[in-house]
């Protein structure tokens, strides 16, 4: 077989099969000289990759925050006002809507926290609806008591499908002495009330 190598660098007459394994390796090939596409899909598989080596990617994240205390009515399920991002890699969040809509199909991990109170609170839920659908919640309950403030977080593993499902973060907070009660914003002292994520893997 023969191997012709033009003005140009271009290697000709090699084929599949052409070099013995090992021929080629990290040290011959010059730096960046093999890129993505170059690499025909699925030529490279699990069992191709040395479990000593790691790969990279950069994963969707987002974190959104509220910014004012919020006033709500108690026994009420309201969606959280979260109208500033800390960081959101992708700009999937958005600010107005209050609403998390990732464009890649897989499960994401969300967690969310929210403290609100200035009454006699009896009970309180922190809920992720999904399509504006209650998904999932966490609850706190004071018992026989009755407290003037609580601080509640929640965690779910959701799949969205990448194109038209969206998460919101409502809460609801029993209180039997007032009509109306306040989710505190986040302060400079730490994080009060927020909602962040990210994808886990892709579906």
């Amino acid at each position: 077989m023969a191997i012709v190598i033009n003005g140009s660098g271009t290697v000709t007459g090699l084929a599949v099969g052409g070099l013995p394994d090992g021929t080629v390796d990290a040290g011959t090939l010059a730096t960046d000289s093999v890129v993505t596409g170059k690499i025909t899909d699925g030529t490279i598989t699990n069992a191709d990759i040395s479990s000593s080596s790691t790969i990279t990617k950069n994963v969707p994240v987002f974190r959104a925050k509220s910014t004012s205390n919020q006033t709500i009515n108690q026994n009420t399920f309201t969606k959280v006002v979260l109208a500033s991002e800390t960081f959101d890699s992708n700009s999937w969040y958005n600010a107005s809507t209050y609403r998390y809509t990732p464009q890649i199909e897989g499960y994401y991990q969300f967690h969310g926290v929210a403290h609100g109170g200035t009454g006699t609170l009896s009970a309180m839920t922190l809920a992720f609806y999904k399509n504006g659908t209650r998904h999932s919640s966490s609850g706190l309950y004071a018992g026989n008591n009755s407290w003037d403030d609580m601080g509640i977080t929640h965690t779910d593993l959701i799949y969205m499908n990448g194109s038209s499902d969206y998460i919101e973060m409502f809460v609801i907070i029993v209180d039997t002495g007032s009509s109306t009660d306040i989710i505190f914003y986040e302060s400079g002292n730490g994080s009060i009330t927020n909602l962040s994520g990210f994808l886990v893997r892709e579906a």
